[in-house]
């Protein structure tokens, strides 16, 4: 149990700092987030010679999402943190 309160406590400092070179923004229906990709918070350690370089993303998705009862599968992008740092399943990211 105190490993769970540990990671909720980490989450929920993560997600109140969100405040990163990240931005928001609704352009019709979609909303979309640009962001250079570098973390809001301390990162690392990485493997060797490994490094960290700001990129340009750019997400957008339906502003009024609804539900359809079918899974997407197969993604490259499965969400965007706060701070704008993609979610990428199965990287190393």
């Amino acid at each position: 149990m105190k490993t769970l309160a540990v990671a909720l406590t980490l989450t929920i400092s993560a997600v109140s700092m969100a405040h990163a070179d990240a931005t928001i923004t609704i352009k019709g229906d979609e909303r979309c987030i640009t962001s250079d990709g570098v973390p809001n918070h301390s990162y690392g350690p990485f493997r060797a010679r490994a490094s960290l370089e700001t990129q340009n993303h750019s997400f957008c998705v339906d502003a009024t999402p609804i539900r359809t009862g079918t899974v997407t599968r197969n993604v490259q992008t499965s969400g965007v943190s706060l701070a704008g740092i993609p979610f990428r399943p199965g990287t190393a990211e």
